[in-house]
């Protein structure tokens, strides 16, 4: 225990000298959650979790019937060809959608972050009235970029479940965690924008009344829910479970 304790601690403190992730902290991606969780969100967050079960089995199930075809078909033989037709396809596809452009990395960060009052992007296009870069995040009605937004994330959604399912077992080194986080993250956003609208448009409904019926305090964090989504669809591929809630506390440092 002592020498994996020092080899841990070795391990941090070259990670936060190096500043690898550029973020000043020793965490990919690093989040600062203040609200908890309410009990209303239970609901949202089974749903997560049966969504990711079900990708998980479809994804798990493609995976063995692809790689079967791919043995016994032209693409086992010319495995250079499958890769450039694969990155080429996914050039075309990806490029015009904001949110497949970018990195999968940079993409999880944005969907996990809370919005603040000097975000511009089209996630956090809510109509607010701020007098300081200072104020408090209030509930608010979303603007119409943010309904850009979901539509620009629901096709980045199926893009990125169908060029994971063909990507997956080509001749070029790649992994399960990052994709399938972001898918994850995609999902969860977009079920935490949905909760987040009705609990503002409904604060005297049952569901929301003890936790969001007081107007200076915002009860729902999307960005908390893109992290459930995507522990919830990585272990779905994965079938890992407690291990997975730690790595996602190596990944974001969100104890809380």
């Amino acid at each position: 225990m002592w020498r994996s304790f020092f080899c841990a601690m070795i391990g941090a403190f070259v990670v936060r000298l190096i500043n690898p992730y550029g973020n000043g902290h020793d965490v990919q991606f690093s989040i600062d959650y203040r609200a908890p969780w309410s009990s209303f969100e239970i609901i949202p967050f089974v749903i997560l979790g049966i969504l990711g079960g079900i990708w998980g089995a479809l994804f798990i199930r493609f995976n063995i019937f692809w790689s079967k075809y791919r043995r016994t078909t032209i693409l086992g033989r010319y495995p250079i060809t499958e890769v450039v037709a694969i990155a080429f396809i996914t050039a075309v596809i990806t490029f015009p959608n904001p949110y497949t452009r970018i990195s999968l990395t940079e993409l999880i960060k944005m969907l996990v972050n809370q919005c603040r009052p000097e975000d511009e992007s089209f996630l956090c296009n809510y109509q607010r009235n701020f007098t300081s870069v200072n104020a408090k995040i209030l509930p608010a009605n979303a603007g119409p970029g943010v309904y850009k937004a979901m539509w620009q994330l629901f096709f980045a959604l199926i893009v990125q479940i169908v060029m994971m399912g063909f990507s997956i077992g080509i001749k070029v080194p790649s992994g399960l965690l990052i994709p399938s986080m972001s898918i994850g993250a995609i999902a969860g956003r977009m079920l935490g924008i949905v909760t987040e609208q009705l609990a503002y448009h409904n604060p005297n409904f049952f569901l929301f009344q003890n936790d969001c019926s007081k107007s200076d305090e915002n009860c729902v964090t999307p960005g908390l829910y893109a992290l459930v989504g995507a522990c919830a669809f990585l272990g779905g591929v994965t079938k890992m479970t407690v291990s997975l809630v730690v790595i996602m506390f190596e990944l974001t440092g969100g104890l809380n």
